[in-house]
């Protein structure tokens, strides 16, 4: 059986380098009411290893569409791209086409 660790409130993480504490304010622009997308969503893509400046450029993207719903399933699917696009282009080098 394997024990899930309690994660902090959100509100009172204490982001320990920079882009942890944009994946906190991006979570904050987006999903302040959701507090289980701050782990879920934000902090897992800074621990896959989205850059700092995709939080902003993401969030921004996403806060001038009104016609987005749930802020969170686009903030995931623009890094599930983000990461396929960069994983294509690592092969496109690597294979030297």
């Amino acid at each position: 059986m394997q024990l899930r660790t309690i994660k902090p409130d959100p509100n009172s993480f204490q982001p320990t380098n920079a882009c942890e504490g944009e994946a906190q304010r991006t979570w904050q622009r987006l999903e302040p009411n959701n507090k289980q997308a701050f782990y879920t969503t934000y902090f897992k893509a800074y621990e896959n290893g989205l850059p700092i400046h995709k939080f902003g450029e993401f969030a921004s993207e996403i806060e001038q569409d009104p016609s987005i719903k749930n802020r969170g399933a686009i903030f995931n699917l623009k890094v599930r791209n983000y990461f396929a696009r960069k994983r294509n282009n690592m092969g496109l080098i690597s294979t030297g086409k």
